[in-house]
């Protein structure tokens, strides 16, 4: 029985512990406490939309796989008085703190605002990281220029910290923006509650495997496609591979992923929310062309299993074994 040697897979060398999970979402508490506190001292600082702060990203939607080095944490901040447009389009207005005026957002400052008067994503991710450094010295701006990473050594693991506005939009409905990256003064749309929802319901749909398969499709990617692909790319490509699908074992998924993902590796995949950058805009050809190239490969002995019923068990672990590149635990 392969099925077995799968789950095997996963608690052995896939799945990080969930203690360290739970030692990061502790850590994240304390941290954003003492980030509120930072944040409340000083009135030229940005205020925090209390209550409104959340984790999210591959560990909460429970597709992380080891080593765990990070933990996402939206930051929401006082949108008092600020209005969000795309292109001449009003989008939304921002959720403020109850009692704030306008002027009183420190965010409308002129330290914060770029050229054309407009919030800066990029000042007001400076300034936080600032703020961050005081008391962790090891911080610093990634994801490009999304994030500020907060590393806490005793654990061996970074908290991302993204601020965000929360747009109250008619045409969207409520949902964040957040630095755009690259140096960008801009901000960028995004609701990673909605992705977080969407996921957590095709896996009930799907008997519980969406999840699971998405950690084993990632762990493919690590050794066998050189990492080519953004784990949240393999995490959509297989939510694109489950829908309509009936998946009754870990099998079953591999299988379908296995079958559909060149196709969803030659176009381009928008985010399941419909706007923001398509999840594979950081995509070279060449890394397209190799990434297709190694799902192909494994296609080869994957069609072995429409001869599953007369095969030895042995070979099922030895075509599943190549698909791995020899990773697969006996």
């Amino acid at each position: 029985m392969i099925e077995p040697i799968f789950w095997k897979f996963l608690t052995n060398e896939i799945d990080p512990d969930p203690e360290i999970i739970n030692q990061a979402s502790e850590s994240q508490l304390r941290m954003c406490e003492i980030l509120k506190d930072k944040l409340r001292s000083e009135d030229d600082l940005p205020s925090v939309l209390e209550g409104e702060d959340f984790l999210f990203g591959s560990a909460m939607r429970k597709t992380q796989i080891k080593p765990f080095d990070d933990i996402d944490f939206m930051l929401v901040l006082d949108g008092s008085g600020i209005v969000m447009s795309e292109n001449g389009r009003l989008i939304g207005g921002a959720y403020g703190v109850q009692g704030v005026q306008e002027s009183q957002n420190s965010l409308l400052r002129p330290q914060y605002l770029n050229d054309n008067k407009r919030v800066s994503s990029q000042k007001v991710l400076a300034r936080i990281r600032t703020v961050l450094a005081e008391t962790y010295p090891r911080s610093s701006i990634r994801k490009s220029g999304q994030a500020v990473n907060v590393w806490l050594e005793k654990y061996g693991f970074g908290v991302d910290v993204v601020p965000a506005l929360k747009i109250a939009s008619e045409l969207r409905g409520d949902h964040y923006y957040i630095p755009w990256g690259t140096d960008s003064d801009y901000w960028l749309p995004t609701n990673p509650r909605f992705d977080l929802a969407a996921f957590e319901g095709l896996n009930a749909q799907t008997n519980g495997f969406l999840l699971p398969t998405a950690r084993l499709m990632r762990k493919w990617n690590e050794v066998s496609n050189a990492k080519r692909l953004s784990g949240f790319h393999v995490d959509l490509m297989v939510y694109r591979s489950f829908q309509g699908k009936v998946i009754k074992s870990l099998r079953d998924g591999l299988h379908v992923c296995i079958s559909t993902f060149e196709d969803l590796l030659s176009k381009s995949i928008p985010q399941l929310t419909g706007y923001g950058h398509n999840v594979d805009h950081t995509l070279n050809p060449e890394n397209r062309r190799k990434s297709i190239a190694a799902i192909q490969s494994a296609r080869t002995p994957a069609f072995g299993f429409s001869k599953i019923g007369i095969l030895a068990p042995d070979k099922h672990h030895e075509l599943w074994n190549k698909i791995f590149s020899g990773n697969l635990p006996s």
